[in-house]
């Protein structure tokens, strides 16, 4: 193994970054022209029908109610740690730093356990969907092409790159964020 100066090392540093910040130009370009050639609209109303249809023959439904109520035991148990650390903190007034350390280790190990059991769930969900996309390969296809004026056929013709952008633009979307929303409080 050679030795580098620390001259050497400062110049490749300044070589990746020079590299990161191309390939970084390079990619906000290509999404800024496929943000143009693809004008997606926002989702609407009937639009929800067809989502949950798709999200339908996903066969997911009941990974989704369970991750649902596990949202909401999580947030149960939160509340009910939160009211129980205050009447501990106004039992004894003034709690130690000691005490203050060990709620904080505590809040940190139920924040680690509940994003390990979100992360469980997801590898569930991405298992049902990929065991169950060709089911939906045609409907979805056609929402996506209603979204930027497209028949199904023609999205199933675009370019990797392409379609993988329309179905991230569509996952990302608020518009899709406010769709799950609205599924899981009609489930509670």
């Amino acid at each position: 193994m050679t030795d580098k100066t620390l001259e050497q090392i400062e110049q490749e540093a300044r070589e990746q970054k020079i590299k990161a910040e191309t390939v970084a130009d390079s990619q906000a370009k290509k999404k800024a022209e496929l943000e143009q050639k693809f004008n997606i609209r926002g989702l609407a109303g009937d639009d929800l029908f067809r989502l949950l249809s798709i999200l339908g023959h996903l066969e997911i439904k009941d990974e989704f109610i369970e991750m649902y109520m596990k949202n909401i035991a999580e947030r149960y148990e939160q509340r009910r740690q939160a009211l129980s650390d205050l009447t501990a903190d106004h039992e004894s007034k003034q709690p130690s730093k000691t005490d203050k350390l060990a709620i904080e280790l505590k809040r940190l190990a139920q924040q680690e356990e509940t994003e390990a059991r979100g992360v469980d769930i997801m590898g569930m969900l991405l298992d049902k969907v990929m065991r169950n996309i060709g089911k939906v390969k045609h409907e979805l296809n056609e929402f996506l092409g209603s979204l930027v004026g497209l028949t199904g056929e023609e999205v199933g013709k675009l370019p990797l790159t392409e379609y993988v952008y329309l179905l991230t633009a569509l996952i990302k979307s608020e518009d899709f964020s406010t769709f799950f929303k609205s599924t899981a409080s009609l489930l509670g």
